[in-house]
């Protein structure tokens, strides 16, 4: 099975959440700032992986965890990408996890500040801030993702 975890530009919630599902972040306290910044990829994915799924790892279960960036279109191009899947008879064998909608606005602009305009230093401290801000609510997308595989959601759940 393999999790692909998306937001935006696929280097803050997305890093982010597969951190905390493959268990480099704690799921009981909020990391520090340094704790996130440390992550592979966060606030670094390159530009030009955005729209290709990077590996973050595997977890205890033998799951692939990615990451994908979809630079807002993922209220179109997810079904989309299950459609395929669907046709393809391999759908059962993906899920899909929207991490973006806990990021408060502040994190949003940090994120553009520092990726978009280039102004990590910027940025990085809005976006930290903002992540940590809403930690509990991508502790608690990894725990119900880990959880539903776990438990052997339905055949083409796309999101828990």
């Amino acid at each position: 099975m393999k999790v692909v975890y998306h937001c935006f530009g696929g280097t803050h919630t997305s890093v982010l959440t597969a951190a905390i599902h493959l268990g480099w972040l704690p799921a009981r306290r909020i990391p520090s700032p340094d704790e996130i910044a440390h992550i592979p990829y966060f606030d670094d994915t390159p530009t030009e992986s955005i729209g290709s799924p990077i590996l973050m790892g595997q977890d205890e279960q033998g799951h692939q965890v990615y990451v994908l960036g979809l630079r807002g279109m993922d209220p179109i191009l997810v079904p989309s990408i299950v459609d395929l899947l669907r046709v393809l008879n391999s759908y059962d064998q993906i899920y899909m996890v929207d991490t973006l909608r806990p990021l408060p606005f502040s994190g949003r602009a940090g994120g553009f500040i520092s990726r978009r305009v280039g102004l990590v230093a910027l940025g990085r401290p809005l976006i930290l801030t903002a992540v940590r801000k809403a930690y509990p609510s991508f502790v608690r997308i990894a725990l119900q993702t880990k959880e539903g595989l776990s438990g052997g959601w339905a055949r083409g759940q796309v999101q828990p």
